[in-house]
């Protein structure tokens, strides 16, 4: 889960208004019926659907008492998630500790903190509270992906990347039909990527929407502490590497590794460099993105791949870049692509080939992508919306939909394709 999406209204499992021994009931009947493969006497809420079709996939058994435990292999995961971060899993798992302590203090509910991949690092309340959780598995080392113990809110919510709850029967097994779940993301503000989740959850009758908005409260808490760390981090990248920019001829950019903004000249840039995609390495030999060469259709926000790393990158807005180190951050400059670059369009199998610094790399194109470059390369002057419109869609478009597909193209290829009226500001053979 790595892009930062809108964020979703906080949807409850867990109705005020309605009978609760009648909608348990309900969803008893609704959870009989998937498991068994018969007709659903209502329709589950989308987010459990969802999860139960994937269970469903998995031919995963509704009867499985207790989740795989392996402190071992949580120790592991641990240490390559540290070899790579600078967060400190276990300062959010103490600071959760200790804002839901006093909380949870005189309830039947448990704190549970676990990793992005639904192991549990650790857990929190009452005594009683922990001993009726290890009867379910919430123990150290536990796994509770879906793919492991299906639908639960843990699991669920590393799946989706937004906060959720899990009500009783909407659990996919049994086993956890008596627990009532709240869990949240806690996400790297760097990145976008999932660090790890928080869940609280407890018996039935402890049940309510407002667990729903505390972990998602506490979770951004977590996040706003770790922008503010981030912040300080940029600070020092800006100091490290200023002497190397300084000196620098023509416009830069000084970035972190998560192409997060320190300082510029030359260039209106906001906070944060978007999509880069590596071309060559650091030596200048070849792709450096994934096997093959080939480039994803849809790049994320940031870094692609890999994080930043010194090498010739296209960046979305700039075109193509060279990355070097400068202190603990890195420098980036814009490549005139008129002299370092030519493309080559591959229509059989939608791709575009562009040579950058000797190094070719081949990137992806969607179907109508791959269309529209030809309709422009085959074009003697600048096009109109309209007449792309006609040549590649046909009927039955909206401009918006046109112009908004106009937009993700130039975005990918900032330095091929103008501005309307379109055109192309490069060679491109075939």
């Amino acid at each position: 889960m790595r892009p930062t999406k809108e964020p979703h209204s906080l949807e409850t499992a867990v109705p005020l208004d309605l009978d609760s021994s009648a909608y348990l009931a309900t969803l008893e009947s609704i959870h009989a019926a998937a498991v068994s493969g018969s007709r659903l006497p209502a329709h589950p809420r989308a987010v459990v659907h969802s999860s139960w079709q994937r269970m469903q996939r998995r031919h995963l058994s509704a009867h499985i008492a207790v989740p795989d435990v392996d402190a071992h292999a949580l120790e592991n995961s641990l240490a390559t998630f540290n070899s790579y971060s600078s967060v400190d899993l276990a300062y959010i798992s103490d600071f959760l500790k200790i804002q839901l302590a006093p909380i949870l203090e005189g309830t039947q509910l448990v704190g549970i903190f676990t990793t992005a991949d639904s192991r549990l690092i650790d857990r929190f309340g009452p005594a009683q509270s922990l001993r009726r959780a290890d009867h379910l598995g919430f123990v150290r080392g536990a796994r509770w992906s879906e793919p492991v113990v299906g639908t639960n809110a843990i699991g669920t919510a590393a799946v989706t990347g937004r906060p959720l709850q899990i009500h009783g029967p909407e659990h996919w097994c049994v086993s956890q039909h008596e627990w009532s779940c709240s869990a949240a993301p806690i996400l790297d503000p760097r990145n976008g990527s999932v660090l790890g989740i928080l869940d609280i959850s407890g018996p039935l009758d402890q049940a309510h929407p407002a667990l729903l908005g505390m972990v998602t409260a506490l979770a951004r808490q977590v996040e706003l502490q770790l922008r503010s760390s981030h912040l300080m981090q940029l600070e020092r990248v800006r100091s490290s590497g200023w002497a190397a920019v300084a000196s620098l001829p023509g416009p830069w950019v000084l970035v972190d590794r998560w192409g997060w903004v320190a300082a510029s000249s030359g260039l209106d840039v906001g906070t944060r460099l978007a999509h880069f995609t590596p071309l060559t390495d650091s030596a200048g030999e070849g792709p450096a993105a994934v096997s093959g060469g080939e480039t994803g259709a849809d790049p994320g926000p940031g870094p692609t791949a890999r994080d930043l790393s010194p090498g010739i990158w296209m960046l979305e807005g700039l075109g193509t870049v060279e990355v070097t180190r400068a202190g603990s951050g890195f420098a980036v400059q814009p490549i005139s692509q008129a002299e370092h670059a030519s493309y080559r369009l591959d229509t059989e199998h939608s791709r575009l080939l562009v040579r950058v610094a000797g190094a070719e790399n081949v990137f992806k194109l969607s179907p109508r992508h791959c269309e529209i470059l030809r309709f422009l390369a085959d074009s003697s002057q600048p096009q109109p919306l309209d007449a792309v419109m006609a040549a590649v869609w046909g009927i039955g478009v909206s401009k918006v939909t046109a112009r908004a597909e106009m937009s993700r193209l130039r975005k990918r290829f900032p330095e091929l394709v103008s501005a309307a009226p379109y055109r192309l500001m490069q060679e491109l053979t075939s």
